[in-house]
Formats: C-alpha cells, structure tokens, sequence
C-alpha cells in the first residue's frame, strides 16, 4: 500500500485494535501509548529485560499491521505509563524532534 499522507496515521487504527483486544487501553498521546502495560508488575521489579521484551513485542505488532508504513515502537518510559510508545512516521522521535 502506498504510505500514508502526513498527519494520517497510516497503520494506527490496526495497531489500536490489536492492542484494545488485548487489554492494554491505548491512546493518543504523541504516539500510541498503553493505558494498561501488560507487564506492568514485573517491569516494576525487573524495568530494563521487561520494557526491553515489551518494545521487541510492539515492533514485531507494528511491523505485522503496519509492515510498509512507518510505525515504529520505541522506548519512552515516564512515571504512570507504559515504557513503550508507538510512534507514526509523520511524529517527531526522541532522536529527531524536529521531524514532521
């Protein structure tokens, strides 16, 4: 499929799908962000393996809905939220914020 325009959110509707039937409650917020972390218990105890095998999950969702498209699951952890954030290709990344 061709890429999407920018400000679409091109494979974002399948990723919140996929995640909403597993429970984990996302939401918009400069990205895709989890109201639920699956992980939420052991990444309390065990942050770096847990938030690491919680990103190689998500970017291996992202590249299944959204294999040709851009999106990309990345590390942004912060206190009451999901380590992982999901980003479109049209978002600014922590490493490139001033893409758009």
């Amino acid at each position: 499929p061709p890429p999407a325009a920018p400000g679409q959110d091109s494979g974002g509707p399948a990723m919140r799908d996929v995640l909403a039937a597993h429970g984990c409650d996302p939401y918009r917020d400069a990205g895709l962000r989890l109201r639920n972390c699956p992980f939420h218990q052991l990444a309390a105890r065990h942050p770096g393996v847990v938030c690491a095998m919680n990103l190689a999950l998500l970017e291996g969702v992202a590249d299944a809905v959204d294999a040709s498209r851009g999106l990309r699951a990345e590390l942004d952890p912060g206190p009451g939220r999901c380590c992982v954030v999901v980003r479109f290709a049209e978002e600014p990344t922590i490493e490139n914020p001033g893409a758009s």
